[in-house]
């Protein structure tokens, strides 16, 4: 089917009207996926060509599962434009028409159209509106013409479909005599009914009125437009058409919210010197004016048909230039003069505007600027320049203006200043939201590895715009504005990658399809014609059944070839579903994209029969032979070279939630020194644990890339007294120091004790090797039996871990000093670390009950014994999988937490639900005397691990299919609550029955029980222990997860020595820092705070939390383990009503169901608490006597329980006067107390570590020692 009017008819005479029309050649206004609009000139005369290549089956498909009839091509736009005219509607005229024969998926068209001259958007005409409104008169008379020229097109039973009013042009004739006459375009979605449907008819005039919204249209132009539009009185048609009119402004209101939502806002290569004749005139008036010479003596940016920038020289004066050009360069340049007076007028460094005009020929506009002589261009992976960016973007935001391109290059540095440039993109929003996705598209345009710095970003960036801003946002939230904001480009990018744009060539027929860097079109376009020419006489590097690697050179550059092969018919219909080359394609793309060091791929060639693929082809440049296995096995000394850039790669791969799939060392090439990542095949996202197994398994003699697995801490124990002990997240600031070695803990310990590593006497580690000759391995590995890859490895391998981990050891103790030779490595097992660290550390004489619960050690997981005479004796032992703790950490992850960090969130959680309601106990079942986990369900490993998104996770798809989807919110939902209330039972039932059975005679005869492990920092289960009628002394190691062993593990060293182990008088065991360190970090920002030294800061923290006010609280040496116990901790008054709910929107970020502790006097203890028991660390809960309930509401749980901190004021003198203090002004002598750090962070370390999190929320008081903090009043 085909059209050609008279003029196009002679003009392609003898030409295929399709061959001819794809092979037009002009600029280009719009390309999609699909679809392609340019504007050309035939024969002297303009007209618009939209070229259609077909819109493939998903799309048809998917438009057809909508009960929609898709797009196809440019039938419909040809027959409704032809249809307007008839109507004597104005609308584009077709001069050409034609379509391809095939399916209605792959079917090319087109429709040549004559350009609207003289013809004006009223998207463009509208667009200053906003801030220089137009006359009444004006205004209204656009109104009468939009909504006459609505009713006219509907009546004709005509419907657009994107009815905005971009696409509504106005005749610039008529226009200048004071009338309006319009016209519509972009009518390939338009269609013609006999009579409009309701629902076509609503989705029509919403687009309009949702384009209008920001144009300053009242109530009564609204009204006036409705009665101009229904051709009746405004009253009369809001009675009849009711349904119409409400259904018009929900949807309206609708697109323009989630347009905000969102954050939708509204050539040739040109080489110095060249001149442009131009008319100049700063008052704007561009009539009459002198011609003179602009001359570019430098070009700084090009954007073809659309602007050039560049410094150049006018009458005599040096200047920066902006020149616009095309059919929007009057918009254009009316943008750039408006943003640059608004950031004028807001006060933000931006350069003057000199002088503005016209290009003589009348084909363009120009402004000029002052000019920034060499100005210094911002780096975003310089923290010091981003955070100058950010305060200029804060500025700009508390002038409700943001720049809608943002990125890093829009701000420069010159003698000192930083200024803000490019301002066409500056526009109005006045909603927080809006200046907070405006901060994150600028943060994401960085590596997800920089994304570290995004607390100290938002610390500056709120103190810069004041208190209001801090509290209404976040560091949390900025990291997932940030993340969504990097995700949207992520996704826009590789689209691009796979179409014809600036930056990539696309040609493609039914037989191939060819994407190449357009910078390399030109040498590669041979290779798209000839590639088995090109392969064969490359050199050879890989000779595999799927996939042949050569090397080949073209005009003498080298580059690196990977063909996909074709092995058999079934391999050839593998390849019609899974893609691999095109996956490498992206997946490189992707790479390079988030800055990871790769060799992106320049060419992409798929050989093909329609839509299935045959032999692939891709490119890439040749980065050299050198790859790090044969580096560091030929050249052992380069790897503390080659260590730091390849660790990067990891941390990369790691910040971006992507796996590798292949980490062998011969995909580590090195360029230079640069290491880069090749064989992106199988490139994924999700977590890369696996990625580094296998990158390890290269490295068994490199410990310096190797680690441990969570919380690494370090203690030291001289002469039986522990000096110091500290967890490595502290300094490092990542939670949980996930995979690190506790090196600066470490350094720490000896430094604050003052003893040199090569005096030490033993290290004591907490993992020791487990015989083949003991039941724990063999347990292990009958009971994974259908992973038989893991039960093999525990019977013929089962001490690799400790192997790796010994190596580790030793070479940090290398680094940190230790001679070998002196000092011995005693390797004591995991659950005789945790029993160590309760039992000698206890003070408890006689015999004692030892328990322990964790996820997992060696390979044991429970441990029951007694301790007697200094001597730990076991009794009974579980192994993985049966493992109470791993049970609970598998349901933690199916409530939407992460394992080893949100077990506490369940146990918070489980009050809000009814234990009653779901039936739980399948997930452990009796087996003996002992128990077993249900491997249908939890603890699973390999297949059976239920996978989302990339991740897999300790549950399987069964317990999904048993309970539901995966809980993702913040939310106390049922029934999520219901199962968290049903786990926290189970578990503790578990636990009481096991020690029961098997510490029962101990506790009869004792009475007294002490537990670590992770599962003993469950503070319910620790109450319903201590309510055991045989149980009347319970002692829980304050630091009873994994950071505790580091100190169990020594002590149990010491003890065997001979040394008597001094009980544990408190765990105030790390760092303090002097009023000196405290004043260096306060001086750093003597901008953005306000400070104090008080001379009685004690009494001014009283005064403060009386009032009702929040206060961080950094006081002496910071606490060993996961409670804040008055060193590093935030306070409140408990009978302050709201306090808690603040702390946790405002400050901590977290879930609103969260509760907090209190901290008490004794002598309020032996009042609020039932019944008496010791209460030091916040290690367990218990009643709050009815009569303090009404008193603290704040730190009682809802089921009426507290986990209490009993201050002694031996241990913390300045805590304990703090709560007399509170005692005589409130009545009541307790405190609020939570850790000082937001969600997802390490407790605070250091001044500055408190300093961030104080600037990162909405803290207005900090008690930093002995000076007093409060923020800026700006």
């Amino acid at each position: 089917m085909k059209y050609l009017r008279e003029d196009i008819q002679q003009l392609w005479q003898g030409q295929d009207p399709l061959v001819t029309a794809f092979a037009l050649q002009g600029e280009v206004f719009r390309d999609v996926p699909g679809r392609r609009t340019l504007r050309v000139v035939l024969n002297d005369r303009a007209y618009f060509v939209k070229l259609h290549y077909g819109v493939g089956w998903s799309e048809v498909i998917k438009n057809w599962l909508q009960f929609k009839w898709p797009v196809i091509g440019a039938t419909n736009e040809f027959d409704v434009c032809k249809a307007l005219l008839e109507e004597q509607i104005r609308a584009p005229a077709p001069a050409a028409f034609a379509v391809s024969s095939g399916s209605i998926a792959s079917r090319r068209s087109f429709v040549l159209c004559d350009e609207l001259a003289g013809f004006t958007s009223l998207e463009d005409i509208t667009d200053t509106w906003p801030d220089n409104p137009p006359s009444p008169i004006e205004r209204q008379r656009y109104l009468y013409a939009v909504a006459l020229f609505a009713r006219r097109f509907h009546q004709a039973g005509f419907i657009h479909r994107d009815f905005y009013i971009c696409h509504l042009l106005s005749d610039d004739a008529v226009r200048t005599g004071g009338s309006v006459s319009l016209a519509v375009l972009d009518l390939h979605r338009a269609r013609r009914f006999n009579k409009v449907p309701f629902r076509w008819l609503k989705r029509d005039l919403a687009a309009l009125l949702f384009s209008s919204l920001d144009l300053g249209f009242s109530e009564r132009d609204w009204l006036r437009f409705i009665a101009l539009y229904s051709g009746k009185p405004a009253s009369v048609a809001l009675r009849e058409d009711a349904a119409l009119w409400r259904a018009v402004r929900r949807r309206a209101n609708k697109l323009y919210t989630e347009g905000l939502r969102k954050g939708i806002v509204k050539g040739r290569e040109l080489v110095a010197p060249f001149v442009v004749d131009v008319c100049l005139d700063p008052d704007e008036n561009l009539v009459d004016q002198t011609t003179t010479e602009l001359n570019f003596t430098d070009v700084a940016r090009v954007l073809p048909g659309r602007r050039v920038s560049g410094l150049a020289t006018h009458a005599g004066e040096v200047v920066f230039a902006k020149v616009f050009y095309g059919p929007n360069a009057r918009r254009y340049w009316q943008r750039e003069l408006l943003g640059a007076r608004r950031l004028h007028a807001a006060e933000v460094n931006t350069p003057q505007v000199l002088a503005t005009g016209a290009c003589a020929d009348g084909d363009g506009f120009v402004v000029l600027f002052e000019p920034l002589h060499d100005p210094h261009n911002l780096s975003d992976g310089d923290l010091e320049d981003m955070l100058a960016a950010v305060q200029l973007l804060a500025d700009m935001h508390d002038a409700s203006l943001v720049q809608t391109d943002v990125h890093i290059f829009n701000f420069l540095r010159y003698e000192g200043r930083y200024f803000a440039v490019d301002t066409d993109g500056i526009r109005r929003a006045h909603l927080l939201r809006q200046h907070f996705a405006n901060l994150a598209m600028l943060l994401a345009q960085r590596a997800p590895v920089a994304d570290v710095d995004i607390d100290e970003v938002w610390a500056a960036y709120s103190a810069a715009r004041g208190a209001y801003v801090s509290r209404m946002g976040s560091a949390a939230q900025l990291r997932k504005l940030t993340a969504k904001a990097r995700q949207q480009r992520v996704r826009r990018y590789l689209k691009k990658t796979q179409r014809q744009c600036s930056e990539f060539v696309r040609q493609s027929n039914f037989r191939f399809n060819f994407l190449c860097d357009r910078d390399q079109f030109a040498r590669l376009q041979r290779f798209m014609l000839f590639p088995e020419s090109f392969v064969g006489d490359g050199t050879p590097l890989k000779l595999g059944n799927s996939s042949t690697v050569v090397r080949m050179h073209i005009d003498g550059v080298p580059y690196i070839v990977k063909r996909y092969n074709i092995k058999g018919l079934m391999h050839r219909i593998r390849r019609w579903f899974k893609r691999r080359a095109r996956h490498a394609w992206l997946n490189g793309h992707l790479l390079a994209f988030l800055k990871i060091a790769t060799a992106k791929p320049v060419a992409l060639l798929e050989l093909r029969w329609g839509w299935f693929n045959s032999v692939c082809y891709l490119v890439m440049p040749d980065c050299g032979e050198r790859n790090l296995g044969q580096t560091l096995a030929n050249r052992p000394q380069d790897f503390a070279q080659l260590a730091a850039p390849t660790v990067a790669l990891l941390q990369g791969l790691k910040a971006a939630n992507l796996q590798h799939g292949d980490l062998k060392a011969t995909n580590f090439v090195i360029d230079e020194s640069t290491v880069r990542l090749i064989d992106y095949d199988a490139v994924q996202s999700g977590d890369n644990a696996r990625d580094i197994r296998r990158f390890l398994a290269n490295w068994e003699d490199q410990p310096a890339l190797r680690a441990q697995w969570h919380d690494a801490s370090a203690a030291l124990v001289i002469d039986g007294e522990t000096i110091a002990a500290a967890e490595e997240e502290r300094f490092t600031r990542d939670k949980h120091a996930k995979n690190q070695w506790p090196e600066q803990a470490a350094r720490y310990c000896l430094a604050q004790a003052g003893v040199r590593a090569e005096d030490v006497d033993c290290v004591a580690f907490p993992y020791a090797p487990i015989s083949l000759f003991r039941k724990a391995r063999w347990v292990y590995a009958a009971r994974y039996w259908y992973a038989p890859d893991r039960a093999l490895d525990a019977l013929l391998n089962g001490n690799r871990r400790f192997r790796s981990h010994r190596r580790d050891i030793l070479s940090l103790g290398e680094r940190l000093g230790i001679n070998w030779d002196k000092t011995r490595f005693v390797p004591v097992e995991h659950h005789l670390s945790h029993a160590s660290s309760a039992y000698h550390l206890s003070g408890l004489e006689g015999k004692t009950a030892i328990l322990g619960v964790d996820g997992k050690g060696e390979y044991a997981t429970t441990f029951f014994g007694y301790g007697e005479n200094g001597q730990i004796h076991t009794l009974k032992e579980f192994y993985d999988p049966d493992s109470l703790g791993g049970v609970y950490g598998a349901l933690t992850e199916y409530l939407g937490f992460e394992m080893l960090d949100g077990e506490y969130k369940v146990m918070g959680m489980a009050p809000y639900g009814d234990p009653d309601k779901y039936d739980l106990s399948r997930l452990i079942q009796p087996s003996g005397d002992g128990f077993r986990a249900n491997t249908r369900y939890v603890n699973v490993v390999g297949l059976r691990r239920h996978k989302d998104q990339g991740q897999a996770f300790y549950f399987s798809d069964a317990l999904v299919d048993w309970l539901g989807p995966r809980r993702r919110n913040d939310d106390a939902d049922e029934p999520y609550v219901h199962y968290a209330a049903a786990m926290q039972r189970l578990y503790e039932d578990w636990v009481i029955r096991l020690t029961q059975r098997y510490l029962g005679d101990v506790l009869d005869e004792t009475r007294q029980l002490v537990f670590a492990g992770g599962g003993a920092l469950n503070v319910k289960l620790n109450q319903r222990l201590l309510g055991e009628a045989n149980i009347d002394h319970l002692y829980v190691q304050p630091a009873s997860g994994d950071s505790g062993t580091a100190l169990g593990a020594a002590t149990f060293v010491a003890n065997q020595q001979g040394d008597r182990i001094a009980p544990l008088q408190h765990v105030y065991l790390g760092p303090s820092f002097d009023g000196d360190a405290c004043l260096a970090a306060l001086q750093k920002r003597s901008e953005t705070c306000h400070w104090q030294r008080m001379d009685n800061p004690v009494s001014a923290a009283a005064d403060i939390l009386t009032d009702g006010h929040p206060l961080a609280w950094f006081q002496g040496r910071m606490e060993f383990g996961p409670r804040a116990l008055g060193g590093r901790s935030i306070l409140g008054c408990p009978s302050t009503p709201g306090i808690a709910d603040k702390i946790n929107a405002q400050i901590k970020f977290r879930e609103r169901w969260r509760p907090f502790c209190p901290s008490v006097l004794p002598e309020v203890a032996a009042e609020l608490i039932q019944p008496p028991h010791p209460a030091p660390y916040m290690t367990m809960t218990f009643d709050v006597a009815p009569a303090w309930r009404e008193r603290i509401p704040e730190v009682v749980h809802e089921d009426g329980t507290a986990r209490v901190q009993v201050v002694d004021e031996q241990a913390h003198p300045r805590y304990h006067q703090l709560l007399q203090m509170m005692q005589e002004s409130t009545g009541n002598g307790v405190l609020l107390n939570t850790s000082l750090n937001r969600r997802g962070e390490p407790m605070v370390c250091s001044p500055d570590d408190a300093l961030n999190m104080f600037f990162g929320c909405d803290l207005q008081y900090l008690l930093l020692e002995d000076f007093l903090v409060t923020k800026d009043a700006r």
